[in-house]
């Protein structure tokens, strides 16, 4: 059976940056979404993972799920809880000559497409978990798995 040619690099970015200008990323229900998501694949799929895990680096279930798929979704969980409340404009000083009715605020809004490159030792964690809090921010996400973990790298898709 035929394959079709993986997307390139420059493909995907392109891809992605037309995605992030439709506004598409910038809601929250868009972004608690895809962290939902994220959350489902690590709880749904946590036995493939550790087994990957174990695989590439002799880790044992139990060191899986506590340095890398609970350590992930605890970080996820953590930033559904506090989302709304760290997207909220922040009151910022405004100088005295601009008069009293100035008013001015920090506004967090989503840069656009971010790139996650994971090292080898520790696949799961240090590349979902900044991807967490890449698409938290409203940010469209390219994320790069180490390509020495070979086991690792089928459970991410």
């Amino acid at each position: 059976m035929n394959q079709p040619a993986p997307e390139q690099p420059a493909d995907v970015v392109a891809r992605l940056r037309a995605t992030f200008r439709t506004g598409r990323t910038r809601p929250v229900e868009w972004r608690t979404g895809r962290l939902r998501r994220l959350r489902a694949m690590l709880t749904e799929r946590g036995a493939e993972i550790a087994v990957a895990l174990h695989a590439d680096l002799g880790k044992s279930t139990r060191e899986a799920y506590g340095t890398e798929i609970d350590f992930t979704v605890r970080e996820i969980d953590h930033t559904l809880d506090h989302l709304e409340e760290w997207l909220r404009p922040e009151s910022a000083p405004v100088p005295k000559h601009l008069g009293d009715d100035a008013t001015a605020w920090t506004q967090y809004d989503p840069l656009g497409v971010v790139l996650v490159i994971a090292p080898w030792n520790y696949p799961a964690q240090l590349l979902l978990a900044p991807v967490a809090g890449a698409l938290a921010a409203g940010n469209a996400v390219v994320a790069k798995p180490s390509p020495g973990r070979p086991a690792w790298l089928p459970t991410t898709s």
